[in-house]
């Protein structure tokens, strides 16, 4: 049987243990009791989101229905996820904070409008926690047009304030105005024959940005870097820990394993939630053991 160690004892979560040489997978799974120490891994699924919809011509790779969203929610529920977010997962690598049993991490990448009139409700309903990741010039943008619509405008800053009052929206930073792929960006990864240096100063001037608008707005600085389009540098770790971020977030396709070292807190990788598919039909692969032992 597989265990997860705690450093202070073993304790007990559940899981199915109807065999041995179960592996770590098993925890996303219902089923009886299992023991676990915690020197081990504790698999994470992260799912990432985007926009919202009620047209059913727009839904496509990124872009859903809010009914799928709410199914999606009710699906894990039922079969006893948790809920989790980047300071619950920091907890439990740095201060031994347990985590609960299965851990999902929902994330919702670049602030769409769409996030709060349809999902910031379901959220509530359920009780369900969320990683929230604007972009910081398109919320400044529609703060001083307020011309929302759930059909093409991002959040403003009040309504990222409500979202993060409400104790389930964990609002990390996705930049300023760096998801672009163009001559000039390409997300936050180093531009061909670009300096080093002169990578940090432009990389760190636009995340300090949307960092102080995020603290602005909510009180709270950001823990994470949600990445967009997953592009980066290996030279942009020294600003991530120049900013004090615990947590980087990739578009790579897989579950992470967390584990008690901080190494394990970057990178996390995602699902992406396209339409196209029923909650249990997209769910069940992506949290099947085997799949799972592959990662």
């Amino acid at each position: 049987m597989s265990i997860i160690r705690a450093r202070r004892g073993i304790f007990i979560v559940t899981a199915i243990a109807a065999a041995a040489g179960l592996t770590a997978g098993l925890l996303l799974r219902t089923g009886s009791t299992a023991v676990f120490n915690e020197e081990e891994q504790i698999p994470l699924v992260a799912v990432m989101y985007h926009s919202f919809s009620k047209d059913m011509s727009k839904c496509g790779d990124y872009v859903i229905p809010p009914e799928l969203f709410e199914n999606d929610i009710k699906y894990l529920i039922a079969e006893g996820f948790s809920f989790v977010d980047t300071r619950d997962i920091t907890d439990y690598c740095k201060n031994d904070t347990p985590l609960p049993p299965k851990p999902v991490m929902i994330t919702i990448d670049d602030g769409h409008y769409s996030v709060y009139e349809y999902i910031f409700p379901i959220m509530k309903k359920y009780k369900a926690k969320a990683v929230i990741a604007p972009i910081a010039v398109e919320c400044d943008r529609y703060s001083e047009s307020m011309e929302l619509n759930p059909s093409y405008s991002n959040m403003c800053w009040d309504n990222i304030k409500e979202m993060y009052d409400s104790g389930l929206a964990d609002i990390q930073n996705h930049s300023y105005d760096m998801h672009h792929i163009n001559s000039r960006v390409r997300g936050c990864a180093k531009l061909r024959g670009e300096a080093t240096e002169q990578y940090r100063t432009r990389l760190y001037a636009d995340l300090k940005k949307a960092d102080d608008a995020i603290f602005n707005a909510t009180g709270a600085r950001p823990i994470a870097m949600i990445y967009p389009f997953g592009l980066t540098s290996k030279e942009a770790r020294e600003v991530i820990d120049r900013l004090g971020y615990t947590v980087t977030v990739s578009c790579t396709e897989g579950a992470s394993m967390i584990t008690r070292e901080e190494k394990s807190l970057h990178m996390i990788k995602r699902y992406n939630r396209a339409y196209g598919k029923g909650s249990e039909t997209f769910f069940r692969p992506i949290t099947e053991t085997d799949r799972l032992s592959e990662q």
